[in-house]
């Protein structure tokens, strides 16, 4: 996804494009890392991988309805344990799938 893609789009935003305008595209921390940036604090170089590329990531994966049965199967009583466990479970589902090229290689840049 090209840099000139709309904030809706891209893959990855470093910190200084961000303000509290963009919460739901990248979370409230890395927003607020932008503002701290704009407001001339000085924060270390990075960026934020976006909520649209966690979506695409789930979808093209083909993830997304595994992380829901996860959740379905794990949570019966609403325990914490239970969401401890569906979290374990999902965080290893995730960090075992393969990402697509095109994420991996905008967050390789």
């Amino acid at each position: 996804m090209s840099e000139t893609a709309p904030k809706e789009k891209r893959l990855i935003l470093w910190f200084e494009e961000l303000g509290k305008e963009d919460v739901p595209l990248v979370g409230g921390k890395c927003a607020n890392l932008g503002e701290m940036i704009n407001a001339g604090i000085p924060v270390p170089p990075g960026f934020a991988v976006t909520a649209y590329a966690y979506k695409r990531f789930i979808e093209e994966t083909g993830i997304k309805d595994k992380i829901y049965d996860i959740i379905r199967d794990v949570v019966k009583e609403k325990k914490p344990e239970e969401y401890q466990e569906a979290s374990r479970r999902i965080r290893e589902l995730i960090e075992s799938t393969p990402m697509p090229k095109d994420i991996e290689e905008a967050i390789r840049r």
